[in-house]
């Protein structure tokens, strides 16, 4: 409890002591669980599908209503003004602080309480280099503070998008390990016109550096999706929250989350996931999949990583392994001199130790090996220093100076072979 209470109280946004007020105001019966959405130019459609879960009457939705500060005019920023205006008209209000509202809907004698977050009107936008970052964190920052004061049961936090189908079992109870981090849940996207190419073709880009990842033994092998993760609240204040960032704020946050616990994959549960075009984020998803779908030939000419790339990664990842055993070498000649006698690596030796060099992983090894005395301690380091990140950087590298990419035919073929070679695959091909 100590570092959620540090936290809160030096870190959180102005969110959590805010919702903390409003229900010592506003007194409810404890909920079961917490789920947190932040919404850019969506429609009330996430409200209703929520409403319809078995779980709902049990369950506090926090939406973060936000737009950009820069986009006050356009067509987005207009809707998401929309539909604040549409859900505080369509909800009975219980209490309000600051811009934190709590209202209650009822549709067929179901019940489904919504703490809403103004960050869409007026001056209360936010600035669009923080974007989803922020809003994912000032909805998760007002659960943790909910969890702390025991108006929310349940110690994980359920994060998702407007644009996600949960299933009936999305809010299954959790077994208790102070281990586990953060689940991912299983997703697929689906349309009502059917998946288009573009979509899972992108979808395929994922499961194959997830399972690139996953055969060279990393482990920072997990998916990045906000919309599918349930995050324990005991290490989501210990790394701080999410990042205030534009986007990608998911994948920062699991690369922090998997250097304190485990990340856990629940293929039990799927996630629907609408596909639609999206402009909401500079990068991620929705610009992939728009800027797959002016390809010429998207199944031809969208680029996947070399498989290469992770049999490199997995030799790196083994090197490590053995540096410990080889410390007086490295001690008296350098991790440099000893990389170059590294065989396994050719003939992408040069291109390996370059990267490497350019990622500060030459020089970490040099030093790391003269600190650490023991072979734990020496690996703990290392796995915190060349985290998901560097790995990405890493394979970035090599596709970018030696190995060039393949085309998607390729990429399936080294998936399939990848999931052959594993006893309990992490996804089917999609």
């Amino acid at each position: 409890m100590r570092r959620i209470n540090k936290y809160l109280d030096r870190y959180a946004e102005c969110e959590a002591a805010l919702a903390q007020q409003l229900f010592e105001q506003c007194p409810r019966p404890a909920y079961q669980r917490v789920v947190v959405i932040p919404a850019f130019d969506e429609t009330k459609g996430f409200c209703k599908r929520l409403m319809r879960h078995p779980d709902a009457d049990t369950t506090l939705l926090i939406a973060v209503i936000n737009r950009p500060c820069d986009d006050a005019v356009s067509a987005a920023g207009k809707r998401s003004r929309a539909l604040w205006s549409e859900l505080v008209s369509h909800t009975t209000e219980l209490a309000n602080r600051a811009h934190l509202h709590l209202r209650t809907v009822n549709i067929d004698n179901r019940n489904l309480d919504i703490l809403l977050i103004d960050h869409c009107t007026g001056s209360r936008c936010l600035p669009a280099a923080e974007g989803v970052g922020r809003a994912r964190k000032c909805g998760a920052d007002a659960a943790l503070a909910l969890i702390r004061c025991q108006q929310i049961r349940c110690d994980w936090i359920y994060s998702t998008d407007a644009d996600a189908w949960l299933p009936d079992n999305y809010f299954a109870p959790r077994r208790e390990d102070r281990d586990v981090a953060a689940i991912h849940c299983g997703f697929e996207h689906f349309s009502v016109t059917g998946t288009g190419i573009a979509q899972q073709l992108y979808d395929l880009g994922m499961h194959f550096y997830v399972s690139g990842l996953a055969h060279a033994g990393s482990p920072y092998a997990h998916y990045s999706l906000g919309s599918a993760l349930i995050i324990n609240a005991l290490h989501y204040a210990a790394v701080r929250g999410f990042p205030r960032r534009p986007a990608g704020e998911d994948f920062y946050l699991l690369n922090k989350l998997a250097k304190v616990g485990r990340i856990e994959h629940d293929l039990t549960i799927t996630i629907r996931l609408e596909e639609r075009e999206s402009r909401r984020t500079p990068y991620g998803t929705g610009p992939a999949v728009r800027r797959i779908a002016q390809l010429d030939n998207p199944e031809r000419d969208h680029a996947f990583y070399h498989p290469e790339g992770f049999e490199l990664l997995k030799i790196w990842l083994q090197c490590a392994e053995t540096a410990n055993s080889e410390r007086a070498f490295i001690t008296r000649q350098g991790a440099h001199a000893w990389l170059h006698q590294q065989r396994q690596l050719q003939p992408y030796r040069l291109a390996v130790i370059t990267a490497l060099d350019e990622l500060g992983m030459i020089e970490f090894l040099d030093r790391a090996l003269k600190t650490y005395s023991s072979k734990s301690q020496f690996l703990h380091q290392f796995h915190g220093h060349f985290d998901a990140l560097k790995t990405l950087r890493f394979i970035h590298a090599l596709r970018d100076h030696a190995l060039g990419t393949v085309n998607a035919a390729t990429a399936r073929i080294w998936l399939a072979q990848w999931a052959d070679a594993r006893s309990k695959p992490m996804l089917s091909e999609p």
